[in-house]
């Protein structure tokens, strides 16, 4: 298997997931420069904000709600705690890259869904969504409004790495890994529209994540409190189906007949 890397231009602040040691890492402003990760080793999970960021510098200015479905029907059936965090995971993928994008209206939008779903992820009958995460979404909204991008996005860092804080505290791991899975499923997802859109064959060495699949399906395939979630074997399939075609990548470029591949499997997610 070839050796996986993964390149992102770190944000001003911005928290990575390490499933070695279920810490978070934070960067500071003198580790914004670009970074390598060899998903060999210690095994990251990068923000969607970095990827969102590295893409921009990369493709130029993309319209990322082009991609982004942010419409969110609050009478739909979410079904479980499990439903519910992938779900989180999704949307939170979505603010990063609409807060790159700048979009305001679209952005609240999302903010709104996340809300939501914070107040129906009950554990031990409790929501999550407390009073001061709820403080923190109304700034969030503020700063939003107010157009104060860097804020917005470290905002966004900051409460994706609360919650997932709490998560663990709550002895879930478990929720906090499909968190983490739909943020990244929805990230990479972006990723792929973005270079069908805009292909820079070089910049493609971003998509060489197959390394760091690998280490996800081991994640959900030896967590057997997973075993009785609906989609976990959706999941499975795609990410599967995703180092597939990333195992047939020769050298460092993914090509556009490989890209289209990867798109067509990652419009599966959209049915998670």
């Amino acid at each position: 298997m070839k050796k996986s890397i993964i390149w992102f231009s770190l944000l001003a602040v911005c928290t990575t997931v390490s499933f070695a040691d279920k810490k978070a890492l934070v960067f500071s402003d003198a580790e914004k420069e670009m970074m390598m990760f060899d998903t060999k080793g210690t095994f990251v999970l990068p923000p969607a904000g970095a990827l969102a960021n590295s893409l921009s510098k990369d493709l130029g200015n993309i319209d990322w709600s082009t991609f982004i479905k942010s419409e969110f029907n609050p009478k739909t059936k979410l079904g479980s705690n499990l439903d519910k965090a992938l779900l989180l995971g999704i949307k939170g993928a979505d603010a990063y890259f609409l807060a790159i994008s700048r979009k305001s209206s679209e952005l609240k939008d999302v903010s709104m869904s996340i809300n939501f779903l914070l107040n129906k992820i009950k554990i031990e009958n409790k929501s999550i969504n407390g009073a001061k995460r709820k403080n923190e979404l109304k700034g969030l909204a503020s700063k939003i409004s107010q157009k104060q991008w860097d804020k917005v996005l470290v905002g966004i860092s900051k409460l994706k790495d609360d919650i997932n804080s709490d998560f663990e505290a709550k002895d879930r791991s478990f929720l906090q890994l499909l968190n983490s899975i739909g943020g990244w499923l929805e990230g990479y997802r972006l990723a792929v529209e973005g270079f069908k859109f805009h292909y820079k064959a070089e910049a493609t060495i971003t998509l060489l994540q197959d390394s760091l699949i690998i280490y996800l399906l081991d994640e959900i395939e030896s967590d057997k409190r997973l075993d009785s979630f609906s989609k976990k074997t959706e999941i499975v399939k795609i990410l599967t189906d995703l180092n597939r075609v990333l195992e047939g990548v020769k050298g460092e470029i993914v090509s556009k007949s490989e890209l289209e591949k990867l798109s067509t499997i990652l419009s599966k997610t959209t049915i998670l």
